[in-house]
């Protein structure tokens, strides 16, 4: 008989992203800490930046939902869509933390799944350098369905964590794609306002 017991999965990513380089030249404006603390603060646009090519929206008071492409692992498909708070701190750390969850086209898994996703990212200086360094963690529980429960329980984790680990991989590529880039446009535009 297959146990009912819940599967945990987990996965973590480490970020460190170079943000303004000792070049003062005019085509880097106001790269520095302070802007880029005060460009961390506007949740809604960090959001719209790390979240190019998902849909997401405002809920408003600091709090977002966002719709994941399609996963598939063993043969089952879900879309997954996260509620999520994303607010900076008295410390300047920039906080995304989950809040509901709901995994369209397997209403099975509704009922017996659990997700909690956090993750911090701050302003470092080095050399320097300025940087934002962060990290993530997604963890899940839930009740694998048969067929699937009757798997060896490590090709089920194995599977499981590496699921995990391509979303919070996917969302490392866009931090580092859209986000610096968009910061950048960022302080371009605050610059020519404050002209």
């Amino acid at each position: 008989m297959a146990d009912s017991s819940f599967t945990k999965f987990s996965a973590a990513q480490f970020a460190e992203l170079a943000i303004a380089p000792r070049d003062t030249t005019n085509d880097a404006p106001n790269l520095n800490r302070q802007s880029l603390n005060t460009y961390l603060g506007e949740s809604q646009r960090v959001v719209a930046a790390m979240g190019q090519g998902s849909r997401w929206e405002s809920l408003g008071d600091k709090k977002f939902r966002l719709a994941l492409r399609p996963l598939s692992i063993f043969g089952l498909t879900f879309e997954p869509t996260v509620d999520l708070k994303v607010w900076q701190d008295k410390e300047k750390v920039l906080r995304l933390r989950s809040l509901d969850y709901d995994m369209a086209g397997i209403d099975y898994i509704n009922q017996k799944f659990t997700l909690q996703l956090f993750g911090r990212l701050r302003v470092i200086e080095r050399e320097g350098e300025i940087y934002l360094k962060g990290m993530a963690d997604l963890g899940v529980s839930l009740i694998m369905p048969p067929p699937i429960s009757y798997l060896p329980e490590t090709v089920i984790t194995s599977a499981g964590n590496g699921l995990l680990a391509s979303v919070l991989k996917t969302i490392h590529q866009r931090l580092c794609e859209n986000l610096v880039a968009d910061y950048q446009q960022w302080a371009k535009e605050t610059v020519q306002d404050a002209a």
